[in-house]
């Protein structure tokens, strides 16, 4: 077996992959998701090439695809898990083989004489994998006689496709999925946009969907707020997302749902970036993370960012004893570190020290508004005073390395 080469293509590119071998007798390929334009050029003899795809795929294909259809079990996205243990089997009787899991493999198989090239990947015969913009890799590889006979039997001994085997029900089904996913592309082309209004976010088409709208839903969210989807009304150009939130929560990802008002299918959702004028993305991270950590964490995350150690001294760098009963903020906990401990880090690696400690104040900012609308909400006396030690601590810590001189 020999490696003759890899073609890849990127997410977004239109790069057709090859698959040519001169002096072809013969073409077998297995995919279990197909179309007409993925098939293009890949067969060439109905009596000869084989292709082996699912029931659903199959009866989608056109009928001037040059190849016999043979068809398998479509992939399952999970494997049963048995919940109870098997039954032992009689003595003397043969056990019933395990149920196929379904075909995944995508390949492209070509042989001249007993020549035999194959394409392997990650590729289905689809337009989408073949030509693009699918992101995709696929391996040629030359192969033995004897590994081309075992696929080509594997292939040949499948079950021939009639189009009585697909059940009318699910056939329906399929072709609204379709019909929605066609549809889908006028709402991906409409080119969204957030903008903070006096009202909130508000998120704007800059193309009409009236035409989507007259025989579908769509309701859209915030990634971050996943529990207020908004229906977006007919003849309407933006909806508001939400009232207010938080800057944490600010997000460029959308989340949408569209389904057919005919509910002959389910709905699709998805995920995908829009334009967002003024976000300020480390802002949102310092105050998500400002959010998380909360009050009674502060003190402990400016001790970790600084030094990452915990001191053995039982008194405060304010000079107040601590022990277990002392009343003290934080009393019994980890203790926070001393002036003396950050002075003799400061002196052991000055620039090193200064560039971390100045590197805190924008979470120190975001921390101090996360804590001021907790005030708001729920005041807490014990948890204010520990922020209100890290807010003193912080300054002695400025005061004594001193402003950025840009050296």
């Amino acid at each position: 077996m020999r490696i003759r080469g890899l073609q890849w293509r990127c997410a977004g590119e239109i790069k057709p992959f090859t698959t040519v071998f001169h002096r072809c007798d013969r073409t077998l390929a297995v995919s279990p998701f197909v179309d007409t334009a993925g098939c293009s050029g890949i067969f060439a003899r109905r009596d000869v090439d084989r292709l082996l795809t699912t029931v659903p795929a199959a009866a989608d294909l056109d009928a001037n695809v040059h190849a016999k259809i043979m068809v398998a079990e479509t992939p399952l996205q999970l494997p049963p898990m048995p919940v109870a243990p098997p039954e032992a089997a009689p003595v003397g009787e043969t056990p019933e083989p395990p149920e196929p899991r379904g075909l995944h493999a995508k390949l492209v198989l070509r042989r001249g004489g007993t020549r035999a090239r194959l394409w392997i990947g990650s590729a289905n015969l689809t337009g989408r994998g073949m030509l693009g913009p699918n992101a995709e890799v696929l391996a040629e590889l030359d192969i033995p006689e004897t590994i081309a006979n075992a696929l080509a039997t594997f292939i040949d001994d499948s079950e021939e496709f009639s189009g009585s085997d697909e059940n009318p029900t699910e056939k329906e089904r399929r072709k609204a999925e379709r019909e929605l996913d066609k549809a889908i592309e006028a709402v991906l082309a409409a080119e969204f946009t957030l903008a903070r209004t006096k009202d909130g976010l508000r998120l704007t088409a800059k193309v009409p969907l009236d035409a989507f709208l007259a025989n579908h839903r769509l309701k859209v969210w915030l990634l971050t707020l996943p529990d207020t989807p908004v229906p977006w009304p007919s003849g309407a150009s933006s909806v508001q997302l939400v009232p207010a939130v938080p800057t944490g929560l600010e997000t460029v990802l959308v989340c949408f749902s569209a389904e057919r008002l005919a509910g002959d299918c389910l709905p699709r959702q998805w995920a995908q970036m829009v334009s967002f004028p003024g976000h300020d993305a480390d802002a949102r991270d310092h105050a998500a993370r400002a959010s998380y950590v909360g009050l009674a964490g502060a003190s402990a995350w400016l001790r970790a960012q600084l030094l990452g150690i915990v001191p053995a001294e039982h008194v405060t760098w304010t000079g107040a004893h601590r022990w277990s009963s002392s009343g003290h903020p934080d009393s019994g906990t980890a203790l926070p570190l001393t002036l003396e401990e950050i002075l003799a880090a400061w002196a052991r690696n000055p620039d090193q020290f200064e560039m971390r400690a100045r590197g805190l104040e924008d979470m120190l900012n975001a921390l101090g508004e996360e804590i001021g609308r907790a005030e708001e909400d729920e005041p807490d006396p014990e948890a204010l005073a520990q922020w209100l030690e890290v807010e003193a601590f912080w300054r002695t810590i400025i005061e004594t390395i001193g402003p950025d001189d840009g050296a």
